[in-house]
């Protein structure tokens, strides 16, 4: 189970390409959106 940091404006943020990285956890709820599986994330590299 993923646990990411809560969102400081209220799971609102615009995701961008120069500000991805900035909120992960609307990164995320955008990713799984858009049809990304949960299974598809990776941890490290």
């Amino acid at each position: 189970n993923i646990q990411y940091k809560k969102c400081l404006k209220m799971e609102n943020c615009t995701i961008m390409r120069i500000n991805r990285n900035r909120c992960q956890q609307c990164r995320f709820k955008k990713c799984l959106a858009v049809g990304m599986s949960r299974d598809a994330v990776r941890f490290g590299r």
